[in-house]
């Protein structure tokens, strides 16, 4: 009889271990652990952060031209507050067209207050903020796409308009 409980108890132990294990690859498998040691984002976020501030949209879609289709939710125009709306920007025309909706005044202050200390590194990738931009680091191949972006209302915090 206590031969089992250890048997039992060993056993959830390992599966335990093994699903963190799992997770951990997961985790890593396309982004770094620590990203002010990464040359490549630092540059990579630097010059994002430069195009954005120039208000460079012919820039931001070079930048971005190996990363469609790109998910991208914004607030929908005249609604009430939390309704959005996801579009599937399929090329740079789309998204020049798009441009001004989400690389607004409220995101571009936003994004000049960044650092890379900020940035959060999750399972999915590198998200900026409260989810307003998703990044994908592939750093084996040295590849950053953006994967969403979303410019809505209820992600940004309260005081960004204040400051």
């Amino acid at each position: 009889m206590k031969r089992n409980k250890y048997l039992i108890l060993f056993l959830l132990l390992s599966l335990n271990l093994s699903y963190a294990q799992g997770q951990m690859k997961i985790y890593n498998r396309f982004m770094p652990v620590d990203l002010s040691r990464d040359s490549n984002f630092m540059e990579y976020f630097n010059h994002f952060k430069i195009i954005v501030s120039k208000d460079d949209s012919l820039g931001m879609a070079k930048l971005l031209d190996a990363n469609f289709p790109l998910n991208v939710r914004l607030d929908k125009i005249g609604s009430r507050t939390n309704e959005t709306t996801l579009f599937k920007v399929n090329n740079q025309k789309q998204f020049l067209k798009l441009y001004p909706r989400i690389f607004d005044a409220r995101m571009k202050k936003l994004i000049a207050r960044q650092q890379l200390k900020d940035l959060s590194l999750m399972e999915r990738g590198i998200m900026l903020s409260h989810g307003e931009i998703w990044w994908h680091y592939y750093k084996d191949s040295k590849k950053i796409i953006i994967s969403t972006l979303a410019n809505v209302g209820y992600l940004f915090p309260k005081d960004i308009m204040k400051k």
